[in-house]
């Protein structure tokens, strides 16, 4: 007995899924920018809190400036990361 052949139809459906698509939505969040701002809050909030510190301990006004340069450039490399990651989806 032959299975698939025209006298006899092969048991096994097949579906096209060439061109399906999938979308993912944040749970918490109205959109993937609402939750990467939210990410960026969060990360930028202790680096935010050590430059004010670090200001108010400058002698100089000079001081202030490299210090505020220094962050500047740290909270960039940091938004790079924040951009950057991976994310690990789990689905039930």
């Amino acid at each position: 007995m032959l299975t698939g052949s025209p006298c006899f139809p092969s048991q096994i459906k097949v579906r096209d899924f060439s061109k399906a698509q999938v979308s993912l939505q944040p749970a918490e969040f109205s959109s993937w920018g609402d939750a990467r701002a939210e990410l960026m809050i969060e990360a930028k909030r202790p680096l935010k809190a050590q430059l004010q510190a670090e200001l108010a301990a400058a002698a100089s006004e000079e001081a202030r400036e490299e210090i505020t340069a220094a962050f500047a450039s740290r909270e960039k490399a940091l938004e790079h990361d924040i951009g950057m990651c991976l994310r690990t989806f789990h689905t039930l």
